[in-house]
């Protein structure tokens, strides 16, 4: 969709609801009257909005040269793939993406939080009620990512979790279940593995074949009647044989004791983890800094001094306690992701200019236009000793929305970066993991318009960029 359309759809519907909000009456003479359409009920709109969605062919005057990549690289455009969306549902949580590239899952939200998959050679997908209350692994730090659905290595089912809530508020009833989607919507329910600490609260799939990283008794205060968590406790587990492969507790690392002293659980963090070529499975543990609440609680008097705790990562390997490291950004929406088998990270963060943002207000004086800042974008730093292996410098002159995070490719060549935007445009790098150079950029949408996603194939064959109901394959050489 060209930047010029969709802002001439906007403001058609902006007047056509105004119209209807104020009353306003077409004149006769100047616009002809349509014929009459039979009113839709109440039921319809409510049978649009619960169907699931469909794979459908591509409108004739889609403009393939609106998608191109912005010059040569190694990218090629391939193909487009359209989804008729129920209505109201063009904004969504990322796609998860089938390895083949032949079928794609969404999550929503809401009090239905419909689970849909979809075939693309299949037409009509289908759709499975799921509300979760635990669907998140980091308690909300990345409010864009679905930790908790994926796919199998062959693509031919859907690993996610259910959970019993309370309806309408959706405070949790029980632990997190794990469950399979197969082709066709039928569900295998796995009874998750046991420990002390309490019930399965997160969980993080690990590749395609049933592992995960977990949390057990992190989050008693979201459930009803609430219980406390004094041993809060991460694991590394095996759905499908129900075992528990390697656990930590708080006493095994310095940053997981302040924060289980301070928070119930061990507060916001993020978590990336692959599987290392001998079979084990590596964890990268990303706490950002936070407030330390057991700091002062025993006074009242006097103002409070607040205390934080740092940001730290932790190099957490089945089998061995983990190892910290400094993260190379503290920003709070930095994002750093494990290469495959683990030897490397790659850490990124939303580069911002310098200035005030100020939003809807109507009597401000306009803000000073954004100082321009020249700084390290990402950079490769090894697993093991923190070593920078290379950096990538970039300058963000204008604010922009952030979105997504860094994703690699599956066989390590590449990875695609979201960059500041440029003349208000949305900007995504393909990145060599070798030097750290912008092999080649793509931008879709413009700065705020529509959120986008994009990764991988199975085979690292091909890259895809997701907008709104379509998403944009490319060959990659």
């Amino acid at each position: 969709m060209s930047d010029s359309f969709a802002m001439r759809l906007h403001a058609t519907l902006v007047l056509g609801v105004a119209g209807i909000i104020l009353g306003f009456q077409p004149a006769a003479e100047a616009v002809p009257q349509a014929p009459s359409q039979p009113r839709r009920t109440v039921a319809e709109f409510a049978a649009e909005e619960s169907r699931a969605p469909s794979a459908v062919p591509c409108p004739e005057d889609l403009r393939r040269a609106e998608v191109e990549p912005l010059g040569p690289g190694p990218a090629r455009l391939a193909t487009i793939r359209c989804l008729d969306l129920p209505r109201g549902q063009d904004y969504r949580l990322p796609p998860v993406l089938s390895p083949d590239g032949q079928s794609v899952a969404f999550w929503d939200r809401g009090q239905v939080s419909p689970l849909d998959v979809v075939a693309f050679d299949a037409g009509a997908g289908f759709r499975l009620s799921n509300r979760v209350t635990f669907r998140d692994f980091g308690t909300g730090i990345q409010d864009d990512r679905q930790d908790a659905l994926a796919w199998l290595s062959d693509g031919s089912g859907l690993w996610s979790v259910e959970q019993q809530v309370v309806r309408p508020n959706g405070w949790a009833l029980s632990g997190l279940t794990p469950i399979l989607i197969e082709r066709g919507g039928n569900v295998r329910r796995f009874a998750p593995p046991e420990h002390a600490a309490g019930p399965l609260d997160a969980l993080a799939w690990v590749g395609g074949d049933g592992r995960a990283i977990a949390q057990f008794g992190t989050r008693g205060d979201r459930y009803r009647p609430e219980h406390d968590d004094p041993s809060p406790t991460l694991a590394m587990i095996d759905v499908p044989r129900r075992r528990i492969l390697h656990s930590l507790t708080a006493e095994d690392a310095e940053a997981l004791r302040l924060r289980a002293g301070s928070y119930n659980g061990f507060s916001l963090f993020d978590v990336s983890a692959v599987q290392s070529p001998d079979g084990r499975l590596l964890a990268l543990l990303q706490f950002e800094r936070v407030v330390d609440r057991s700091h002062g609680r025993a006074s009242n008097v006097g103002p409070r001094q607040e205390r934080f705790l740092p940001a730290v990562w932790l190099v957490w390997t089945q089998g061995q306690r983990p190892a910290p490291l400094t993260p190379f950004f503290d920003d709070r929406f930095a994002r750093a992701e494990l290469t495959p088998g683990g030897s490397h990270i790659l850490a990124w963060r939303p580069l911002q200019p310098e200035g005030p943002i100020i939003h809807d207000c109507r009597n401000c004086q306009p803000p000073p236009p954004p100082t321009p800042i020249d700084a390290t974008v990402a950079a490769l730093i090894d697993a093991r000793s923190g070593r920078t292996v290379w950096s990538l410098e970039a300058r963000a002159s204008e604010f922009w929305n952030r979105f997504g995070g860094p994703v690699i490719s599956p066989t390590g060549r590449f990875a695609l970066i979201p960059l500041p935007a440029v003349n208000r445009r949305q900007m995504i790098g393909l990145l060599s993991m070798v030097d750290g150079r912008i092999l080649q950029r793509f931008s879709l949408a413009c700065s705020g318009c529509y959120p986008q996603s994009f990764g991988f194939t199975g085979s690292g064959g091909q890259m895809w960029i997701g907008i709104m109901n379509r998403l944009v394959f490319y060959d990659l050489r």
